[in-house]
C-alpha cells in the first residue's frame, strides 16, 4: 500500500491500484475506476471507504480500504459474495457502492452494495445495453444508455429522453450532462446547480454535494451551484490542460495534463504538501476526502513490463503480444489509441514528446498503455502554441524516435508524436532496435533509413521480423498496409503525416482485415490499399 497522508479535517489517500486502459476506444469517455463511499448513519462524521478496481490478471476486481481505520484489511467485493467476477467501472455515494460488470458483451449488469444494510447487502439494479458513462453521488447512480441519462434510486424526476449526452456527473439532488455534439451544460433535479449552468462549449464535468465544475473547450475551469461553496472552493480560472476534475464538499481538485494535482480547499481544510510532489493517473473526491492513484504505482503494476524489453531483451519464445502478426497489430492499435486520446480528448490537447517502445507498458492482459509523461507539453494544437504561450526553448525526446523537423526547427506540433509512433511501428514490424548495425553496414543506422526504402518499393517482406513466420497471404495484406502507414508517419515534412485519429482508423481497418483472415484464411478479397494510408496535409 502506498503512503497515506493525513491532515485533519482533509484526508488524502494514495491507493496502489491498477487501472483499465485510459481510453477504451477513440470515441468514448473512459469509465471511472476509483470511488469514495460514505458509510454509517452519522452524516456529520461518516466513515469513508476508498475503493478501486484492482487487476487480478484476467480482469479487475473491486477492493476497498478504510480511510478512517488505516489498520483494517482491504475488503474485496464480487457478485453473490464471490470474488471471481471482474468489473469494468465503479461509482459510490452515501452508503453504497455500485459496479458494472465487463462491457465487452452486452447485456451488462450493474450491482449495488448497500453499506448500511446487513440483511440484503447486494442486489442487481440494472441489466441491459452497454453504458458509455456512469456516475454516482448522494444516494443514487446515473448512467448513459445510448446517449440518454438513466438514473437508479433517484426520487426527483426524470431527464428528458429527447436530449442526447456525451458525459454526466451526479451531485447532491441533481445530475448534470454535456449535450452530445454541442458541449452545452444541462442540469436536472432540485440541487443548487440546477438553473445556474454557465453557457459555452464544455469538455469535462464533475459534481460535488453542493456545486459542480466543468472545463470548457479552451481549458478554463468554472464552477457553479451554492454560492458559498463556489466562492470558497473555486480555483483561479487558469487556462491549462486538464485531465480530471474532482469535486468534494470541502475542496475542488484538478488533475492537470502533466499528471500533477492542484487543490483549492475551504478555510477549515488543509491539503498535504506531499500531493504537489507526486504525479497521479486518476483522482476522485468526496466530502473532505480526495484519493489518487500514483503514476509510479500504476507503472509498477503493469505486470508485463515494457514493449522494449519484450522486443529486444527477453529470450525466446516471443511473448504473446509479439508471437503473431495479428497480435502485433492489435498492440500497435492499443498504443495508438492512447496517443490519440492525448491529442484529441485531453483539454487542451497534450503532446507526449517521448513516444518510444520503453514508454509502452503492458498490463496483465497484454494491453498497451502509454506512460512517462515527464516531457509532455500542453498545447493548443489549433494555434501551435503551448499552454503558457511560449515555445519550448530546448528540444526533448529520445534519439532515433525524435522528429528531425522538430529537432532542426525547434517547432513542436502533434505531428512530432506521429513521427515517433511511425518509428515505433517500424520497430514492431522489423523487431530491430531503433538504431543498430545491419549486415553489410559498418556504422549504426536508424530503422527508418533501413526500412522505408523497402516499404516504398513494395518489398515490405524484406523488413519483417525474422523471428516470426512470414505472414499468410491474408495477413501480409494487413501487415503491408501497416508498413505503408509507418512510412507515411515518418514523412518529411511533418504536414504530410496523418493525424493520430487517422492512424487509429488505418490500424482498425488493418486489425479487422487480419482477424477476418484468421477466421477464414481462404476467404475475402483484398480490401486495403496504399491510398487509404495517405497522410494529411494539415498541420
Amino acid at each position: 500500500m502506498s503512503p497515506i497522508f493525513s491532515r485533519s479535517p482533509l484526508t488524502l489517500l494514495a491507493l496502489l491500484l491498477a487501472l483499465p486502459p485510459l481510453a477504451a476506444s477513440s470515441s468514448s469517455f473512459p469509465l471511472p475506476t476509483i470511488a469514495i463511499a460514505a458509510a454509517g448513519t452519522n452524516t456529520a462524521s461518516p466513515h469513508h471507504l476508498a475503493c478501486g478496481l484492482v487487476s487480478n490478471g484476467t480482469g479487475y476486481q473491486l477492493s476497498c480500504a478504510s480511510v478512517t481505520n488505516r489498520s483494517a484489511s482491504p475488503r474485496k467485493y464480487g457478485y453473490g459474495g464471490g470474488s471471481t467476477t471482474p468489473f469494468s467501472a465503479l461509482v459510490a455515494g452515501d452508503g453504497y457502492l455500485c459496479s458494472v460488470d465487463p462491457i465487452s458483451s452486452p447485456p451488462v449488469s450493474m450491482r449495488w452494495w448497500d453499506l448500511n444494510d446487513g440483511e440484503e447487502p447486494s442486489k442487481r439494479v440494472y441489466r441491459g445495453e452497454a453504458l458509455s458513462a456512469v456516475a454516482g453521488g448522494g444516494e443514487y447512480v446515473c448512467g448513459l444508455v445510448e446517449k440518454r441519462i438513466k438514473c437508479w434510486r433517484w426520487e426527483w424526476g426524470a431527464v428528458p429522453e429527447e436530449v442526447g449526452f456525451s458525459a454526466l456527473a451526479v451531485g447532491g439532488g441533481f445530475v448534470c450532462g454535456l449535450v452530445a455534439g454541442t458541449g452545452e451544460l444541462k442540469c436536472y433535479g432540485n440541487g443548487d446547480a440546477v438553473g445556474r449552468e454557465p453557457r459555452g462549449r464544455d469538455m469535462l464535468l464533475a459534481a460535488g454535494e453542493r456545486h459542480a465544475c466543468a472545463v470548457d473547450h479552451r481549458g478554463m475551469l468554472g464552477c457553479w451551484g451554492e454560492a458559498a461553496a463556489v466562492a470558497a472552493e473555486a480555483p483561479p480560472k487558469l487556462i491549462r490542460a486538464v485531465s480530471t476534475v474532482a469535486v468534494g464538499d470541502a475542496l475542488t481538485c484538478v488533475l492537470w495534463g502533466n499528471w500533477t494535482v492542484s487543490c483549492w480547499p475551504e478555510e477549515d481544510a488543509a491539503v498535504p504538501p506531499e500531493i504537489s510532489q507526486e504525479q497521479f493517473v486518476a483522482l476522485e473526491a468526496r466530502g473532505k476526502v480526495v484519493c489518487g492513484v500514483l503514476m509510479s504505482d500504476y507503472s509498477l503494476f503493469m505486470h508485463n513490463g515494457t514493449l522494449h524489453d519484450h522486443l529486444h531483451k527477453r529470450p525466446a519464445p516471443l511473448s504473446p503480444p509479439l508471437a503473431s502478426w495479428p497480435s502485433r497489430l492489435r498492440l500497435a492499435l492499443g498504443a495508438a489509441r492512447g496517443i490519440e486520446y492525448l491529442h484529441t480528448y485531453a483539454v487542451p490537447p497534450i503532446i507526449h514528446r517521448d513516444i518510444k517502445s520503453s514508454n509502452i507498458l503492458l498490463d496483465a492482459s497484454w494491453s498497451a498503455k502509454v506512460s512517462d509523461f515527464g516531457l509532455s507539453l500542453l498545447k493548443n494544437l489549433g494555434t501551435g502554441d503551448n499552454a503558457g504561450g511560449e515555445e519550448p526553448c530546448v528540444t526533448a525526446g529520445t534519439v532515433g524516435y525524435m522528429d528531425p523537423e522538430y529537432y532542426r526547427l525547434q517547432h513542436l506540433t502533434d505531428k512530432s508524436d506521429v513521427y515517433s509512433f511511425g518509428v515505433l511501428l517500424l520497430e514492431l514490424l522489423s523487431g530491430c532496435k531503433v538504431i543498430q548495425r545491419y549486415e553489410g553496414s559498418g556504422t549504426p543506422r536508424n530503422v527508418v533509413d533501413m526500412a522505408v526504402p523497402y516499404i516504398e518499393s513494395d518489398r515490405v517482406h524484406r523488413v519483417l521480423d525474422i523471428r516470426l513466420p512470414l505472414p499468410t497471404p491474408g495477413e501480409m495484406e494487413a501487415v503491408a498496409y501497416v508498413g505503408y502507414l509507418a512510412a507515411d508517419c515518418v514523412r518529411l515534412p511533418g504536414r504530410e503525416r496523418p493525424s493520430m485519429s487517422e492512424v487509429v482508423g488505418v490500424l482498425e481497418r488493418a486489425v479487422a482485415a487480419c482477424e477476418e483472415h484468421e477466421d477464414s484464411p481462404d476467404g475475402g478479397e483484398a480490401a486495403l490499399s496504399r491510398s487509404c494510408t495517405d497522410g494529411s496535409t494539415t498541420m
